[in-house]
């Protein structure tokens, strides 16, 4: 962040991506809907849950996206050492692998984009979290219909889930997850 701003004098971003999704959020902030060219209705974002969050955030400020991917890559670390904290693998391991998550220079890169990744990342990882311990929740039913809006590849999630389902009950264990 503080490479673009003494680079351009003012926060910006650092992909394409990021611009699309903030124009499309301008657009609609401004009473144009879905628009990226005003007058032009499209779907030319990769992400609706994403633009939407970022058309929430519009009104508070462009670096709204910038913050939300701060805290969604914390949520994602910790998730992690939730993950691996309940897995054999032990505190020390756990704890090293949420911290190396949220320290690492891609995954920071990523979280100030303003783009989708972290947040799509978190949202994968919750719901097989979900899947896993808390299968009947509605939390987990929500995030599995929502997961195709927070990418396309997101309907990877209840596919898998499906299938990991179906080898339970023919083969009595989970072996997809």
């Amino acid at each position: 962040m503080w490479y673009e701003y003494s680079r351009n004098g003012e926060f910006c971003f650092s992909s394409d991506d990021s611009f699309i999704f903030a124009t499309y959020a301008k657009n609609f902030v401004s009473g144009n809907l879905f628009q990226f060219n005003v007058g032009e209705l499209s779907w030319g974002t990769t992400s609706t849950l994403w633009t939407f969050f970022t058309i929430s955030t519009f009104i508070i400020g462009i670096l709204a996206t910038k913050y939300m991917g701060l805290v969604f890559l914390a949520i994602l670390g910790f998730l992690v050492f939730i993950i691996l904290f309940r897995s054999p693998v032990g505190f020390f391991t756990a704890i090293l692998a949420g911290i190396t998550i949220i320290i690492s220079g891609l995954s920071l890169f990523n979280a100030l984009s303003g783009m989708d990744t972290v947040f799509f990342a978190l949202f994968f990882l919750l719901s097989l979290y979900l899947y896993i311990h808390h299968r009947d929740s509605p939390i987990f039913y929500l995030l599995i219909f929502l997961s195709v809006f927070a990418r396309p590849e997101g309907a990877i999630i209840p596919i898998i889930c499906f299938l990991n389902s179906a080898l339970e009950r023919k083969f009595g264990q989970a072996s997809l997850i």
